[in-house]
């Protein structure tokens, strides 16, 4: 009974159970070494490719700024990625932005510029699940 056991455990002449503490390949590394190619690099250009690089534009997002002729400049998405910054560090899940005479509404989480609108929109819309509001200085001139 003990020699049908093992040979269930055999399969193609080799064990079908880990062999833990063992030498696998020669491509193995010690505790704390890293080879070109290893895990350990994947891992990490997989993290750097997925670290957040700025404000993504949903296509909503997209649609709106082209159908509402919103400038949106290099100046705009830096004070939105700031504004993304200081929202995640004050623990906001979503954000408006009143910034240039347009509003902007952020995800914080997904890092992501969900809608944009103009100042004579902002008139007759009313903002949901924001629990967060971003007003630049040449906004406050105007409230």
């Amino acid at each position: 009974m003990a020699e049908d056991l093992k040979n269930q455990l055999i399969i193609n002449n080799q064990r079908s159970t880990p062999l833990y503490n063992t030498r696998l390949g020669k491509s193995q590394l010690k505790h704390g070494e890293v080879t070109e190619g290893s895990f350990a690099d994947v891992l990490q250009s997989v993290r750097q490719e997925e670290a957040p690089l700025g404000v993504k534009i949903s296509s909503h997002a997209q649609k709106r700024i082209q159908s509402r002729e919103i400038k949106v400049d290099e100046a705009t998405l830096k004070t939105l990625d700031q504004v993304l910054a200081l929202g995640a560090e004050k623990g906001s899940r979503s954000t408006l932005v009143m910034a240039k005479n347009q509003a902007f509404i952020l995800s914080i989480k997904d890092r992501t510029l969900v809608t944009a609108l103009k100042r004579e929109e902002m008139d007759r819309y009313y903002f949901t699940n924001i629990d967060s509001v971003f007003v630049s200085p040449e906004e406050k001139e105007t409230l």
